[in-house]
């Protein structure tokens, strides 16, 4: 096992300007998404700073964790967008989860989404920033919510 010598995801102090979910930043892997918006949204991330919730970078291991496994990506691939992180900027929520995940709790069960899902959400109505998802239903709840959607 190789330890990084940097850190795996470069927080920032920067101003975050929209929310993203981890199903966007699944999509960059090579041969898992055929849509255009995860490309756009990783386009504007060179300028453009943003905000993920605390578990963010877990979820983003596990997902290329589980698709490793699955064999739907190379190992090699799933790596190399890892390693890719290490040049983006991310603001990193870092309010107290004993303050955050009752209102996580409480969106997921009102807007019927998974906890992971129902953070990025939380976070876009705490925050009052677009959200950045490819989630049908995330992008429903959203919408339902009273939350911009970013547009790239």
């Amino acid at each position: 096992m190789t330890i990084p010598r940097r850190p795996l995801f470069t927080p920032t102090d920067e101003l975050p300007t929209f929310v993203l979910d981890v199903g966007v930043s699944c999509a960059w892997l090579p041969g898992t998404s055929h849509e255009i918006y995860p490309g756009d949204v990783l386009t504007r991330i060179i300028r453009d700073v943003p905000l993920v919730p605390i578990t963010w970078p877990a979820d983003m291991v596990a997902w290329v964790r589980s698709a490793d496994q699955s064999g739907s990506v190379t190992r090699t691939k799933a790596e190399s967008l890892l390693a890719g992180f290490d040049v983006v900027r991310f603001a990193i929520d870092d309010r107290r989860l004993n303050v955050t995940w009752p209102a996580v709790l409480a969106v997921a069960r009102r807007c019927r989404l998974r906890v992971g899902p129902a953070a990025a959400l939380e976070l876009a109505l705490r925050s009052h920033l677009p959200l950045a998802t490819v989630d049908p239903r995330l992008r429903t709840a959203a919408v339902r919510a009273g939350v911009a959607l970013f547009a790239p």
